[in-house]
């Protein structure tokens, strides 16, 4: 049976969407869900502790703010349905906000419980976009 952390944790996925600025300023180690333009991903290895390394960076925008998502070493068919999203606007639950150089990062959390990305209405930042 669900625990309530199992619970809390799947009713986080359905709240409502905060833009993109909320993240800026959202407190490190919470869990939101965001939606904005998903603008463009990089792909980098990086060596952490003498072990090589991939991260994928996730760049999202609206009419006034950019933000970063992060993930280390995903799922190729992760990184795939990502990609199928780029140039839409995308609702993206439950990820963990940390500062990295004091700058806010989202970190994309692995595994069936995790991140959620998926498509997203929002009329104005689809016009903003297409401009």
């Amino acid at each position: 049976a669900p625990t309530p952390v199992d619970k809390w944790w799947a009713l986080l996925a359905s709240q409502p969407p905060l833009p993109l600025p909320a993240a800026l300023v959202a407190s490190d180690n919470s869990i939101i869900n965001i939606f904005g333009i998903l603008a463009y991903t990089v792909s980098e290895e990086k060596e952490m502790n003498g072990e090589l390394r991939r991260v994928y960076s996730i760049h999202m925008v609206s009419h006034t703010a950019k933000f970063q998502l992060r993930g280390w070493d995903l799922e190729p068919s992760t990184v795939d349905f990502i990609e199928h999203l780029k140039d839409q606007v995308v609702k993206v639950s439950r990820i963990r906000i940390s500062s990295y150089a004091e700058v806010k990062v989202g970190e994309i959390l692995e595994g069936p419980m995790g991140t959620i990305f998926e498509p997203f209405t929002d009329a104005s930042l689809t016009q903003f976009w297409s401009e």
